[in-house]
C-alpha cells in the first residue's frame, strides 16, 4: 500500500488516540444523533476502537456503536450549573438555621392549641351485647 491509501487508517488511529486520551469511560459527553437534533447526554461505556474502518465508541444508555464524529465534550457552561461552586459561608448557614428555627417556632406559638375535652365528658355508644344479632336478624 502507498501512503496516500494509508492516509485514512492513519488518520482514524490518531482519532482514536486522541478521543482516548481525551474521554475515559465514565465521562460525560454530548452526544449529537442527527444534525437537526439537539444533543443528548450521555456516558463513554468503552474507548473508541476502530470497526470495519470507522471510528467507533460505545455509550452508556445506548445500545451499539456510534461514531466518534457525533460525541462531544460538555460546554464549561453547563459543567458549571451541575456542580456549582459553594460559596456560603459557615455564619451563613447558621443564620440560616437560626432565622429558619424561630419562624417554625413562631408559628408554632401564634397558632391556638386544639381544645380538649374533658373525660367525664366523653361518651362512648355501643351496642348491648345480643342487640346486634337481635338487628341482624331483622334484616335477613
Amino acid at each position: 500500500m502507498t501512503l496516500n491509501q494509508d492516509r485514512p487508517q492513519l488518520h482514524n488511529t490518531l482519532a482514536i488516540k486522541q478521543f482516548n486520551a481525551r474521554f475515559q469511560p465514565g465521562d460525560s459527553v454530548l452526544f449529537l444523533p442527527r444534525p437537526d437534533m439537539p444533543p443528548e447526554w450521555d456516558r463513554i461505556y468503552t474507548s473508541a476502537r476502530m470497526e470495519d474502518g470507522v471510528a467507533v465508541v460505545e455509550l452508556a444508555g445506548r445500545k451499539g456503536v456510534y461514531p466518534i464524529s457525533v460525541i462531544h465534550a460538555m460546554p464549561v457552561e453547563t459543567t458549571r450549573v451541575r456542580a456549582p461552586q459553594n460559596d456560603a459561608s459557615l455564619w451563613q448557614l447558621v443564620t440560616a438555621f437560626v432565622l429558619g428555627f424561630a419562624a417554625a417556632t413562631l408559628v408554632t406559638l401564634s397558632i391556638a392549641p386544639a381544645g380538649a375535652v374533658d373525660p367525664e365528658n366523653i361518651v362512648i355508644e355501643c351496642e348491648e351485647p345480643g342487640e346486634w344479632a337481635a338487628v341482624e336478624e331483622d334484616v335477613a
